[in-house]
């Protein structure tokens, strides 16, 4: 036997692994891990007395940091993503009063990384029922309730801090709201601010508060409330007995200018809206009687709105859009019973109605107006201090309507009379009701007791003791009896009848 065939066979030893091998083997294990540990920790949170008890130390950090009472009654997280707190209540500067209250919060967020690193924070949707929030400013004092609380919550040093950091962004995708209520009470200033929404959905496209620009697809408001009300402010008296203004002059050198708020709606509605104004500032009590409209004192109701392509600035307070449908009512016995609009503009020095159709009960409108003001304050005294420029192609107007806006016609003899028959109009009128102008205007009554082609010049048109008509007719078909009622000053010989 040779040599070769006694010796053993010695089996090979395998290779040591290579440095990359155990990297790799190392790395599968410490991401098998993380994910483990991800997923206990995740499955930790689902659990109620867990939840309950992440709810109650943040609610006890805050209730100290505010010095007041902050309360959830139920919080539920679902894998990271979703958002439950239930009775979440914010007690106000007085004991009892609520700052903030909601019976139920659900918000859905977007875990995609690529979306956050694009977009921020995405909330798929936020749903909010039954919440409640009060701003309040007692007598006496600088700072509103929420002011002085977020001051306890992040001291002067801490908000200064914050100011130099990146603005925080996100993004909404959808937000419904069911039975919300928000409050603005100033009684330094003598203001009310009370809005009430039952029910309300919103879709965005763009949602972008520190660029202030926001993009919806739809806005839908049902049962919305606005109270304005306005009374005496009281100026602030500090310890030292100084006065403070209740409206301090801005520091226009000092303050920079601000980028201005934009918004934009595809689709605007609301339905069964109220709207009430009272304002106490220069009178204590309502002194036009009820079948009067008083600027200063609305009680509009049954309000419907639908409005295409809106967009609003906030600079001028400028609204733009088509009005698709508007209706109200107000506590006077006014009605609109619609207006549409091919495009529309309002903002703080004007309105402008282009392709409009307006109907009353008793009137029908079209087809263009526009309204020049210094602001939106000169309604209160409409017939003097808003000037008109209307364009009308058969147009038919009850003189009542007239008089809703200009009540002092109702001492007109001639309006008095012929308060419920229907005027067809046509032409332009130029000015303030109370010195209105009209070219290549024609007026006919219905029941043609007057008729009239030409242009008409008037000053004091609502003063009984100074009124002046001027008269440039090309056609005049009247009779005496119409003549009298028109012109209380006229008088022609007898052998005129």
């Amino acid at each position: 036997m040779s040599m070769d065939q006694q010796q053993p066979n010695i089996p090979e030893q395998a290779p040591a692994p290579s440095f990359w091998r155990r990297g790799w083997r190392l790395l599968k294990r410490l991401v098998i891990a993380v994910v483990l540990l991800l997923a206990i920790v995740m499955g930790v949170l689902q659990l109620p007395a867990v939840q309950n008890w992440l709810a109650q130390r943040v609610t006890t950090a805050l209730s100290n940091a505010m010095e007041t009472t902050v309360s959830i009654d139920k919080l539920q997280v679902a894998w990271l993503d979703r958002l439950v707190l239930e009775q979440f209540y914010v007690e106000d500067l007085q004991p009892e009063d609520t700052l903030l209250y909601s019976r139920r919060l659900y918000a859905d967020i977007s875990l995609n990384p690529i979306t956050y690193l694009r977009r921020g924070l995405v909330i798929e949707e936020i749903e909010l029922d039954s919440a409640t929030f009060n701003i309040r400013k007692p007598l006496n004092t600088e700072e509103t309730n929420l002011q002085i609380l977020l001051g306890r919550l992040f001291p002067p040093d801490t908000l200064r801090a914050e100011k130099d950091k990146r603005p925080f962004r996100f993004d909404v995708q959808r937000l419904s709201l069911n039975e919300v209520r928000f409050l603005k009470e100033d009684k330094v200033r003598g203001s009310v601010l009370d809005i009430a929404l039952g029910q309300g959905l919103a879709i965005f496209e763009t949602f972008d508060l520190p660029g202030k620009i926001i993009h919806a697809e739809v806005l839908h408001l049902k049962r919305p409330r606005v109270r304005i009300e306005n009374y005496p402010s009281q100026p602030i008296i500090t310890p030292e007995g100084d006065t403070i203004s209740p409206w301090p002059e801005p520091d226009t050198a000092t303050v920079p200018p601000t980028q201005p708020f934009y918004a934009t709606i595809s689709s605007f509605e609301l339905d069964d809206g109220q709207f009430s104004l009272d304002n106490w500032r220069f009178e204590s009590e309502k002194k036009t009687p009820p079948d009067e409209l008083d600027y200063k004192h609305l009680d509009v109701f049954d309000i419907n709105i639908g409005i295409d392509h809106f967009s609003f600035c906030s600079d001028s307070l400028d609204f733009e859009g088509e009005i698709t449908e508007f209706m109200l009512q107000e506590s006077s016995g006014f009605v609109l019973e619609n207006l549409t609009v091919d495009d529309g503009r309002v903002w703080n020095h004007g309105l402008e109605l282009y392709g409009m159709k307006l109907k009353t009960p008793y009137s029908e409108l079209g087809d263009t107006l526009v309204f020049d003001y210094d602001t939106y304050e000169d309604f209160k005294d409409f017939p003097r201090a808003v000037k008109m420029d209307g364009r009308l192609h058969g147009s038919t107007v009850t003189l009542r309507d007239v008089m809703t806006f200009a009540p002092g016609l109702k001492e007109n003899t001639f309006f008095k009379l012929n308060r419920e028959r229907q005027l067809y109009v046509d032409g332009r009128f130029l000015g303030e009701v109370d010195n209105l102008d009209a070219k290549d205007m024609y007026l006919a009554l219905e029941n043609r007791s007057f008729v009239a082609e030409g242009d008409l010049k008037t000053t004091d048109l609502t003063n009984k003791d100074t009124r002046i008509i001027g008269l440039s007719l090309d056609l005049l078909r009247t009779n005496m009896r119409t003549l009298r009622q028109l012109l209380p000053r006229f008088r022609p010989p007898e052998s005129f009848d």
